[in-house]
């Protein structure tokens, strides 16, 4: 009898988590709330520009938050808002911290901050999660060599 009280009291209803917290984005949060932008950054010679969302690789589904976080992120990565686009990657990466996708598209907006060293080092990290696709191992084999390049000099 008791058993079955402690199994009913363990299923008694839908269980709410709080939504995760937001950490390291007051910068970009002070920028937006502002209406100041990053302008984007311009095409780097030798090299064809970064893909759009529509033609990079995906993953596998995501949780709903994620995929609205990633929405959002390639909504500001497009207004030119690339450090308001990290910090809502960030958030998505602190829910799917074993989200390939998550690290390409964080490598991706690294690379366009002209940040190589670290947009190698978050592909190579996308690279070594077991869901990354062959297309998106592609993807991000292409941005580590890019990367490398522009840092050895371009």
């Amino acid at each position: 009898m008791l058993v079955l009280a402690l199994l009913a009291g363990c299923s008694s209803g839908p269980r709410r988590s709080a939504p995760a917290p937001v950490v390291g984005s007051g910068a970009a949060s002070a920028e937006s709330a502002s209406g100041v932008q990053t302008a984007p950054a311009t095409p780097l010679p030798d090299f064809r520009p970064l893909p759009r969302a529509a033609e990079q690789p995906s993953a596998p589904a995501s949780s709903p938050a994620v995929v609205a976080l990633l929405s959002g992120a390639e909504r500001q990565r497009a207004g030119g808002e690339l450090d308001a686009a990290v910090a809502t990657l960030e958030r998505a990466l602190r829910i799917e911290p074993r989200n390939a996708l998550l690290w390409h598209r964080l490598a991706l907006i690294r690379f366009e901050q002209r940040r190589y060293a670290l947009a190698a080092d978050l592909a190579a990290r996308s690279n070594s999660l077991p869901h990354a696709n062959s297309s998106l191992r592609e993807a991000n084999r292409s941005l580590i060599r890019r990367a490398r390049a522009m840092t050895a000099g371009g």
